[in-house]
């Protein structure tokens, strides 16, 4: 099977990741992903020349996007249409973002979204969606269950807003934290301040017409009002380390006892009902093999049984509390248990070839 993903690929993390999730997956089951990156050409406009001059000159099984009207036009969609190869977007974090392809969603064959889709955006677009979370590649991401363990609890990612508290309080209760990122800093290459208040203004006119986006602005406020909570560098319990990439990330959760993962969105942690989000790193941990100690909330715990694959708090009493009791060393058992149950689920459901076999269904696909 072959498919020509449509996709605006900078060479930073935060876009290369679907080489080595996605793409890298899809690849052993014989389904073969052909990036065409518009950034290759000269203009949008060329770009969208060049996808149609492609199409016409090669066969394809599925045409695939994650981009809206202003990279790939509405009239190229049309012509893809027209040539009878079926279509498909995917909206990566739907539920922030939903009204990114509302010019877009109801042209497409299928529609991939992260979440559900709680207000009703994507059926208001009358596109034909699949609920379909994010995932992670076992190919990629291995659990190593008999190395050394590392009796603490990990955290590898930048420590910002909800999780800089969390990971605070977590400390301050003498629970010992591992944590990856950039502290030393980077050089200052940011734009200039125009630019800033230009592209943040811009932001904040997108998110006032949604009800997520609203929940982001009122977040962002308070935490201005407040002021941000940095990571406490000086408690003993947390120990910096340099950020990692996404190979030294499955080692880490592989190794270490428990794996914080984060599920607040954005500012939200002021909010007495903050945003919670599906995300990588809730697929990435149990492929692993690692112990994933999260906030509850009902969209994750419908991924992972809790107790037996996820272990979930509730109040940040309990958070601690669990967080010793997990962490003691005589329960590796119980541990070992959860590391094994959590990456049979994410191998037989949570798995990339999982979320697009059901696209593939969909539409009529042989693969």
């Amino acid at each position: 099977m072959k498919i020509i993903y449509f996709f605006k690929q900078y060479n930073t993390p935060m876009y290369t990741w679907q080489n080595q999730h996605i793409i890298d997956e899809l690849k052993h089951h014989n389904v073969d992903v052909l990036v065409f990156n518009p950034l290759d050409y000269d203009s949008t406009e060329i770009a969208n020349e060049e996808l149609i001059k492609h199409l016409k000159n090669n066969r394809y099984d599925l045409f695939m996007t994650c981009q809206n009207e202003e990279c790939l036009y509405i009239e190229t969609i049309k012509r893809i249409k027209q040539m009878s190869l079926p279509t498909m977007l995917i909206c990566f974090d739907s539920l922030m973002t939903p009204l990114k392809h509302k010019k877009v969603a109801g042209l497409f064959d299928v529609v991939l979204i992260s979440q559900e889709d709680v207000d009703g955006y994507f059926r208001k677009y009358n596109s034909n969606t699949i609920v379909s979370h994010y995932a992670a590649n076992p190919y990629f991401f291995k659990p190593d269950y008999g190395a050394e363990k590392i009796n603490r609890m990990c955290f590898p990612g930048t420590p910002y807003g909800s999780r800089a508290h969390i990971i605070n309080t977590l400390a301050v209760d003498d629970i010992p934290i591992d944590l990856y990122y950039n502290y030393k800093g980077t050089p200052n290459n940011n734009p200039s301040q125009p630019e800033v208040s230009a592209s943040v203004a811009a932001t904040a006119k997108t998110l006032l017409k949604h009800r997520i986006g609203r929940k982001v602005i009122m977040g962002a406020l308070l935490e201005k009002i407040k002021g941000p909570e940095p990571v406490n560098v000086n408690l003993p319990s947390i120990f910096l380390h340099d950020g990692v990439n996404l190979a030294e990330t499955n080692k880490i959760f592989s190794s270490h006892d428990l794996s914080l993962s984060v599920s607040i969105g954005r500012n939200s942690g002021n909010l007495k009902n903050p945003i919670q989000i599906v995300h990588l790193r809730n697929f990435e941990i149990p492929m692993s093999g690692g112990v994933q100690f999260c906030q509850y909330f009902d969209e994750l715990a419908s991924c992972f049984e809790e107790d037996k694959e996820i272990i979930f708090y509730r109040t940040q009493e309990e958070m601690c509390e669990k967080a010793k009791f997990y962490l003691r060393e005589d329960n590796e058992n119980i541990r070992q248990k959860i590391r094994v149950a959590a990456r049979t689920r994410a191998e037989n459901e949570h798995t990339w070839f999982c979320r697009f076999s059901k696209a593939f269904d969909n539409l009529g696909l042989d693969y």
